[in-house]
């Protein structure tokens, strides 16, 4: 276990006149605290949940079955608190494609999202399927293709509070959505951090940090917005800690930070930045925050699963 302390920057957060002070958090992160068994391997982590009874559930793009042009790319691994292996859930399922992301409801019912297949899946605690939605798209079907877009631009990530308040990363837009249980838009979150301009992603280019341009579409007299996933502080996975004295988690894919905020959206703190080492990140996909001092990230870069221990922060 490596522990990381880093120092404190300033910055100024959307719709605060003054600047505050944003801590970087303290934090000691274990990359390697799974225990597989032999001839197991973790592919790209897309997703991971935790039970009632403090289970981890890993959502791999391992297992790689089929050509190149036609895998699938999906495993469902749990494991004890402690990291130690106990079964593999959904072995060849049907539905196996393309790993996406996975959850755990209140009655330790599984459901997990597999963006190949497009196509939901629900198992109950024993590990049995009992619902499925979507229907997967066959190689005999005419004109198979990606299904059309949504609304929003990326939604990738999806949370609620205890009043029911749904929390949507609207990653292509850099922005968290909020709305109420029946669908009535609230507010949005922008997360405005300043990092190390010369930090490098973890692949690729230095990104765009425009917020403001746009694109010029097909058609002369419409404009598109700039897609700005990978702009900072765009949200990548989110989540919200239970409890009285809930806190938000989201994470971005450049620079590759954590980010601690209230659910008003005012920012606690912030960790991490992209990179191999523990500590650091490579894509996170999906964030399990069963307490507000331990989170788990799962990452699609690093192939792996972190385990992230917060130092005490006085911020509330």
């Amino acid at each position: 276990m490596k522990c990381f302390v880093l120092g404190s920057i300033l910055c100024l957060p959307i719709g605060l006149s003054a600047q505050q002070l944003i801590t970087q958090i303290p934090v000691h992160a274990t990359a390697d605290f799974l225990k597989l068994p032999p001839n197991l391997y973790l592919g790209e982590v897309a997703g991971v949940a935790i039970n009632s009874k403090g289970h981890i559930f890993v959502l791999s793009r391992g297992n790689t079955v089929g050509p190149a042009y036609a895998a699938a790319a999906t495993q469902l691994l749990e494991f004890n608190e402690d990291g130690s292996y106990i079964r593999e859930i959904g072995h060849n399922l049907y539905a196996w494609s393309y790993a996406h992301a996975v959850k755990v409801d209140k009655q330790d019912n599984i459901w997990v999202a597999d963006k190949g297949s497009d196509m939901v899946i629900k198992f109950d605690p024993q590990g049995r399927v009992v619902m499925v939605f979507g229907r997967k798209q066959e190689a005999s079907d005419e004109d198979t293709a990606p299904l059309g877009p949504g609304q929003f631009l990326q939604p990738h990530s999806i949370a609620t509070d205890s009043h029911e308040n749904v929390y949507v990363a609207d990653r292509g837009n850099r922005r968290i959505q909020v709305f109420d249980g029946d669908g009535k838009y609230l507010r949005e979150i922008h997360i405005d951090v300043p990092y190390d301009h010369s930090i490098h992603p973890w692949m690729g280019n230095m990104p765009d940090s425009s917020t403001t341009h746009t694109e010029q579409t097909s058609h002369a007299d419409q404009r598109a917005p700039v897609n700005k996933t990978m702009q900072n502080g765009a949200p990548w996975a989110i989540c919200i800690t239970p409890g009285p004295d809930p806190v938000l988690f989201a994470s971005d894919g450049y620079p590759g930070r954590v980010y601690k905020l209230k659910l008003d959206g005012t920012v606690l703190g912030v960790f991490g930045q992209s990179g191999h080492q523990p500590g650091q990140f490579g894509w996170i996909h999906e964030i399990a925050c069963p307490l507000e001092n331990k989170i788990y990230v799962a990452e699609l870069l690093n192939w792996r699963l972190q385990m992230i221990v917060l130092e005490p922060n006085q911020m509330k």
